[in-house]
C-alpha cells in the first residue's frame, strides 16, 4: 500500500491516454494523497518506426503540450523522459524516491511486455495498472 503522507511521491505514467479527467490511473495516483509526478517517456523506436513520420510526431508534440497545460492548470506539470520506458521510469522513481508507479494498461502486445518488464524489475515499488 502506498504510504498516505504529503511527503510521499508516486508516478503517473502517461502512455496513450492523455486525459486528466476520466483517467483511472491518474485518479488512483491522486487519491493516494502523495505528490504525483506525471511523466511521458518518448520511446527510442519512435524515431525510426514507419508509423512515426513528421506529421505524427508534430501531433504527439501538440498533445503533450496540451497535456502539460492541463496539468499546470491543476497545479502539476509533465515530465518528459526518453529511452527504454522501464529504465526511464525506474530512474525517475529513484530520483524522486517514488513508492509507486500508476499507468493505464496498454492492450497492445508490445505494451503488455513493457508492463511485465516493469513489474519484474520494479523491486519494492508498487506497480498499478488500470
Amino acid at each position: 500500500m502506498v504510504e498516505d503522507t504529503a511527503e510521499s511521491v508516486v508516478i503517473n505514467w502517461f502512455r496513450r491516454d492523455f486525459r486528466i479527467t476520466d483517467n483511472s490511473a491518474l485518479a488512483a495516483a491522486i487519491e493516494c494523497g502523495a505528490r504525483v509526478v506525471c511523466v511521458y517517456v518518448v520511446s527510442p523506436w519512435s524515431t525510426h518506426h514507419r508509423w512515426t513520420g513528421p506529421m505524427r510526431q508534430e501531433f504527439l508534440c501538440g498533445c503533450l503540450a496540451s497535456l502539460d497545460g492541463n496539468l499546470r492548470a491543476i497545479g502539476g506539470s509533465l515530465t518528459i523522459r526518453d529511452g527504454d520506458p522501464v529504465d526511464a521510469l525506474l530512474k525517475l522513481a529513484s530520483e524522486t524516491k517514488a513508492s509507486a508507479i500508476f499507468f493505464n494498461r496498454d492492450p497492445d502486445p508490445h505494451g503488455i511486455k513493457v508492463e511485465q518488464r516493469l513489474t519484474a524489475r520494479a523491486g519494492t515499488l508498487e506497480i498499478r495498472g488500470f
